[in-house]
């Protein structure tokens, strides 16, 4: 997928619902409860976010879901480094990282 600098955003097999607002990030491969807010700059791919999640600006996130009402603070990543991944959230033998209101307390 190509970088798109922001200004428009790219979405492919999204599963979304209402009350949702993506802009100008890369979405693939993913199911979307109510109420997601997607901010700028974001690459997202095979996730689940539940409702009335916020995603900040710039993150990246693969193989995660997002529990209920998660604020996700701007320029994380997740899903690139399983070691890092596993001391901040937990991370199942399939590589897929869970993350919940507690752990990203504790960022």
């Amino acid at each position: 997928m190509r970088d798109l600098n922001g200004q428009q955003g790219a979405i492919t097999n999204l599963l979304v619902c209402g009350g949702c607002v993506i802009s100008g990030s890369q979405v693939s491969k993913s199911v979307f409860s109510s109420a997601v807010r997607v901010h700028s700059f974001c690459n997202i791919n095979e996730a689940v976010l539940l409702p009335q999640v916020t995603i900040g600006p710039s993150c990246r996130l693969q193989r995660v879901v997002i529990d209920r009402g998660c604020t996700v603070p701007e320029e994380l990543v997740v899903g690139e480094d399983p070691e890092e991944d596993a001391a901040r959230f937990f991370r199942t033998d399939s590589d897929i990282t869970s993350i919940t209101r507690d752990a990203l307390s504790r960022l």
